[in-house]
């Protein structure tokens, strides 16, 4: 099983073997004050989290994951996983953690925000 990761717009593709992933629905919500009565809460609409966990091997690999940052918008392409439908994601984080005592052997954990209907340009 695994999913192949592109910046969006071009770039150098990483194909991901996940360890685990962890998946939230989130409702965005905005809770407003009326004076003298019950707050309005107005709906903004909903996110769905993706959290992958996975180990890169080398310096070449771990050089494409290094240079995406917090706003890097990632394609997710032929991914076999349930929990991450190809489609548009906003890579809000990138862990990177050197595997004690190995040469080029890191875990590497991305926070994804997918975005409905391909809002993300």
């Amino acid at each position: 099983m695994s999913a192949i990761f592109t910046p969006y717009g071009g770039g150098t593709a990483y194909t991901v073997i996940a360890n685990g992933i962890t998946a939230t629905n989130k409702s965005n919500n905005k809770i407003t004050p009326v004076k003298n009565s019950n707050p309005v809460i107005v709906k903004l609409g909903k996110t769905k989290q993706v959290s992958v966990t996975c180990r890169v091997y080398g310096a070449t690999d771990i050089a494409i994951v290094n240079a995406w940052t917090g706003e890097t918008v990632i394609t997710v392409s032929s991914s076999s996983y349930g929990q991450l439908p190809n489609g548009n994601y906003l890579c809000k984080s990138v862990e990177v953690k050197e595997k004690p005592g190995y040469l080029d052997i890191y875990d590497v954990k991305f926070d994804l925000e997918y975005y409905f209907s391909g809002a993300v340009i």
